[in-house]
């Protein structure tokens, strides 16, 4: 499971699509993520191979979703916390609105910060 992580923290890291237009098993390229998957573990972990292509489809969209929001919510809880302990930051709001929908950017800036997420 750590290495379906992995690969979605460097597609989501990189602004890579997930998805492709056709996921199909006879498709010959069924989007990056279900790519990704196979390429890690056939190369590097061949083992599991069997297990990657069983009945359990852990590179199913709910799957990804899931990992993303599941991620996503620990990254905010890391720089919440380095903010609070830091005590120092800066914060900048950005609004764009539609017709349709209204949508907020906020960059939080922390002095000590030297990770990258």
């Amino acid at each position: 499971m750590s290495s379906l992580i992995d690969v979605v923290l460097y597609l989501a890291k990189q602004g890579i699509a997930f998805r492709g237009h056709n996921e199909n098993l006879d498709s010959l390229n069924q989007g990056n993520y279900k790519e990704m998957c196979h390429m890690v573990f056939s190369k590097f972990m061949p083992d599991l191979k069997n297990v990657y292509e069983n009945k359990i489809n852990h590179t199913s969209w709910k799957v990804q979703d899931e990992i993303i929001k599941i991620s996503a919510d620990l990254i905010k809880e890391i720089i919440v916390e380095e903010i609070v302990v830091s005590g120092n930051f800066a914060l900048m709001v950005d609004e764009a609105r539609s017709h349709k929908e209204e949508q907020l950017s906020v960059c939080v800036r922390n002095k000590e910060s030297s990770k990258y997420f």
